[in-house]
């Protein structure tokens, strides 16, 4: 018998896919799940649900190519333990063997290889040949949502655009090489497997955040997440606990939290007015409380928290860090 395959949800498309402007109610009946099974964040959808899926947002998407759209909102894989983990990856080559070996552990439907050679790195991705037999167009989405979020991984890990060496996708109905050699900012080609090649020097810069700390500090929210109080239902409570456990150490957008509780972006800011708070409001203490425990702990430089709190440089963020403490960030490690 056949072994039909089946992957883990892949939360950061699902909920592209909602910010994008599908419908969570009519996500859920195509494709056959519900919002709390989306809520959980956890358990499979066999290939025929991955199919739907994606035909989906073939049909519905405003876009020519959906799998590049959709890997626009690439953040949520920088989220997180696995976040952490690719943040205390020496260079860029580190952080795709995590991601390959990763994927690889969640997913039946795609696998995922790589081949370093003196002067290339190459990363192969394969489509279950299930789902391309089944349906070729959905598997090429699929695809090139995969490859676009090596790319955009690649460049928010350096802080820095990296162009690929070369792409390669197999051919499609409405596909075109001038996307391909927009997007990606290379020469692409037709080929009978998908793959982005790097130059292997490329693979060799340095990670933008690398610090050892970042992991036993991340450790130590969830810690004082899981003690906090539990009989707290208000929104702004929920909304602190899902930064904590599934973004940290990005913070999403109000767009991108509304879009990943499944509700829109209108209800999440009307709700959080009536608890007296904005979304902004939230952000700005989650920011004030990770600046301030990260420099009283004496163990991450002034630079090292502006850089992972995403400030543009570090006069922003002693300018913001005054504001909400009323002391010099430097203060605070004395």
């Amino acid at each position: 018998m056949l072994k039909t395959p089946k992957t883990n949800i892949h939360h950061g498309v699902l909920f592209s896919t909602i910010l994008a402007g599908i419908d969570v109610d009519f996500l859920c009946k195509e494709v056959g799940l519900t919002k709390e099974f989306l809520l959980k964040r956890e358990g499979t959808m066999n290939t025929e649900q991955i199919i739907k899926f994606w035909n989906l947002t073939n049909n519905h998407l405003p876009y020519d190519r959906p799998g590049l759209a959709l890997a626009l909102n690439f953040k949520l894989d920088l989220a997180g333990d696995l976040g952490v983990l690719i943040n205390q990856s020496e260079n860029v080559l580190e952080v795709l063997k995590v991601i390959v070996a990763f994927r690889n552990l969640v997913t039946e439907m795609v696998s995922f290889k790589m081949e370093e050679s003196d002067l290339y790195v190459k990363f192969t991705i394969t489509p279950h040949n299930l789902w391309e037999t089944i349906d070729l167009e959905s598997s090429i989405s699929a695809a090139d949502y995969t490859i676009a979020n090596f790319y955009h991984l690649v460049n928010n890990v350096v802080r820095k655009d990296i162009a690929p060496a070369q792409i390669c996708i197999k051919k499609s109905k409405k596909a075109k090489l001038e996307q391909y050699n927009e997007y990606f900012n290379t020469n692409s080609k037709f080929g009978d497997e998908y793959y982005i090649l790097y130059h292997k020097k490329d693979t060799l810069t340095p990670v933008a955040v690398r610090n050892k700390n970042l992991y036993a500090y991340y450790l130590e929210i969830l810690s004082k997440a899981n003690d906090a109080e539990t009989d707290n239902n208000s929104l702004a409570h929920t909304i602190k606990q899902q930064i904590y456990y599934n973004y940290w150490p990005y913070l999403p957008t109000a767009e991108e939290m509304a879009g990943n509780m499944l509700v829109s972006y209108k209800s999440l800011q009307r709700k959080l007015k009536n608890e007296n708070t904005s979304y902004r409001e939230l952000v700005n203490e989650i920011k004030s409380e990770y600046a301030y425990n990260m420099l009283n702990s004496k163990k991450f430089s002034v630079t090292e928290v502006s850089e992972i709190l995403g400030y543009a440089d570090i006069n922003s963020f002693s300018r913001a860090f005054k504001q909400m403490h009323g002391v010099e960030p430097r203060n605070c490690m004395k």
